[in-house]
């Protein structure tokens, strides 16, 4: 790996879903996560429509034209060979990867949903469970990235893999740990020394130095996510208070990457009370970007970021208006020109 930070945007809600991101895919399902929503939806064409519509190359283009050069794509396990009620993504996937290489773009791939599910989240396939420790699943998910780093081992536009996003902060360190020594030692048998590899913190930002020291390989990183509106502050907190906490944060990551570079694999810049009536507000709209420069600033300190995310389906938007990166930059554009 260069030393060149990595700065890029997510492309989630697309080979992986989140209700919240797509709620138009869910209309008439009471389903939670993609599991179900498959299980209650056995006709298939609206899946395929989403793979083929709500990222194209268009984005691709639109993207590298504004300065993004890197992506995280996250994929679930089921990206090839999917048990039922999950669907191969596989066409959609080399999709991406041909589009970036076009472009002359990287990627960084990203274990989003393994099997069991890590985290209890639906950004993990399945949500209310945390079943990834138990029986053959760990194993399940090495035999899968074997397959994945195999299959996009000769494009060049993959430079790196990131080896299980956010397994849950119950979920014990040393099985976390000896899970990423095993997988790190995939890849590197396939990939050799210089594929960037990243492993998330498992919500223990601090809990890594030894684990670091131990593997001594400069081409691992350490992926750390920084929110601020899932109980970090109360809803009603000033801007300043958003600042001190993204003031401490910056303290934190300074002191981590004394043994490890970091890098923040989601961050987003909603404001506490986002809403529908704020989407097109101008005041909003520079608070919103007030926020994201805010976090750039401290973020552009550590060894990369990928904003979460590029995009929403437009009936999230109207209510998520901070987590769209496309959006923020549409919308700083129109407040320059305001």
């Amino acid at each position: 790996m260069n030393n060149q930070a990595i700065q890029g945007v997510n492309l989630g809600g697309w080979l992986v879903l989140e209700k919240w991101m797509t709620p138009e895919l869910y209309a008439g399902s009471d389903a939670p996560d993609e599991y179900h929503l498959l299980t209650d939806k056995k006709e298939r064409s609206w899946l395929h429509t989403h793979r083929h519509t709500f990222i194209t190359k268009d984005d691709f283009t639109w993207l590298k034209a504004h300065g993004i050069k890197t992506v995280r794509l996250p994929v679930g396990w089921w990206l090839f060979d999917a048990d039922p009620p999950y669907v191969s993504a596989e066409e959609t996937f080399f999709n991406a990867l041909s589009w970036a290489r076009d472009l002359d773009m990287t990627v960084v791939l990203d274990v989003h949903a393994a099997p069991g599910c890590q985290n209890g989240f639906d950004n993990g396939g399945l949500q209310g469970v945390i079943d990834w420790p138990n029986g053959d699943n760990v194993n399940k998910t090495l035999r899968f990235i074997t397959t994945l780093v195999e299959k996009t081992k000769d494009w060049q536009c993959v430079i790196g893999l990131e080896l299980l996003n956010e397994p849950f902060k119950t979920v014990d360190l040393e099985l976390i740990q000896t899970f990423y020594k095993d997988a790190i030692n995939i890849v590197r048998a396939i990939k050799g020394p210089d594929y960037l590899i990243i492993v998330h913190d498992g919500f223990r930002l601090f809990a890594w130095e030894h684990f670091f020291q131990a593997l001594n390989d400069p081409s691992v990183f350490l992926d750390t996510h920084m929110y601020h509106v899932f109980g970090e502050l109360p809803a009603d907190a000033s801007f300043d208070a958003i600042h001190a906490l993204y003031e401490k944060r910056l303290t934190a990551i300074t002191q981590v990457q004394k043994s490890v570079p970091v890098i923040i694999g989601e961050w987003s810049a909603p404001l506490l009370r986002d809403s529908e009536k704020t989407l097109h507000d101008t005041a909003h709209a520079a608070k919103r970007q007030q926020l994201f420069d805010m976090q750039r600033h401290i973020f552009d300190q550590a060894a990369g970021w990928f904003f979460w995310n590029y995009t929403l389906s437009k009936e999230s938007l109207k209510t998520h208006p901070g987590w769209s990166y496309r959006h923020l930059v549409e919308s700083a554009k129109a407040l320059t020109k305001g």
